[in-house]
């Protein structure tokens, strides 16, 4: 069933996107430096990887998600999408509220010589966020892509729902619009 690998394929997103903030969690509780003189790696290294595995989580969550276009509409991968979505909400709050503060440092100007660090340690940041959001985002967008096919949805509607599923907080909400449009009647064609 594509939702059972769609929920695994998610769930490795979760936790993907949680290591870059436990990184810099243990490197503001740790400090760069252990007593012995040696930098604390976990921490960056913990924010790396999360960061290099981000886009690939994405990418495959993408490629199921236009397998599952063969499938036909099916209703409960709208709301399989929705609560991985709100799961991610507290991420998403936590990590553009860091990610935004972040560059508030170039305001200090003893702080000034890590501007050129900062900004795209920022920019970095938020793109992973919107990479992360994205991943759920894929799965909407294939059975906004269906509703157009069985001829439910118009071109228009169709290119707003999808505009949708690429903003931050809209994509939540347009995903429980579409819930409440089509849990209980499925649309001609579909599998539910």
């Amino acid at each position: 069933m594509p939702r059972d690998k769609m929920n695994k394929r998610l769930i490795a997103v979760h936790i993907g996107q949680w290591l870059p903030l436990l990184g810099f969690a243990l490197l503001i509780a740790f400090g760069a430096e252990k007593e012995s003189g040696a930098p604390v790696f976990l921490p960056l290294i913990l924010i790396i990887v999360s960061w290099l595995l981000t886009p690939m989580f994405v990418l495959r969550n993408f490629i199921h998600a236009l397998r599952t276009l063969a499938a036909g509409f099916d209703s409960s991968i709208l709301r399989t999408a929705r609560w991985h979505k709100l799961a991610m909400f507290p991420y998403f709050l936590l990590s553009v509220s860091f990610w935004g503060i972040l560059p508030m440092g170039m305001l200090n100007p003893w702080l000034i010589w890590f501007v050129p660090f900062l900004v795209p340690l920022s920019v970095l940041g938020l793109g992973s966020v919107w990479l992360t959001m994205l991943s759920t985002s894929g799965y909407v967008i294939a059975q906004i892509v269906l509703l157009r096919q069985n001829g439910t949805f118009t071109l228009k509607q169709c290119g707003v729902h999808i505009v949708l599923q690429l903003l931050p907080v809209t994509n939540a909400l347009g995903n429980i619009k579409l819930i409440k449009m089509f849990a209980k009647s499925a649309p001609p064609g579909s599998q539910s």
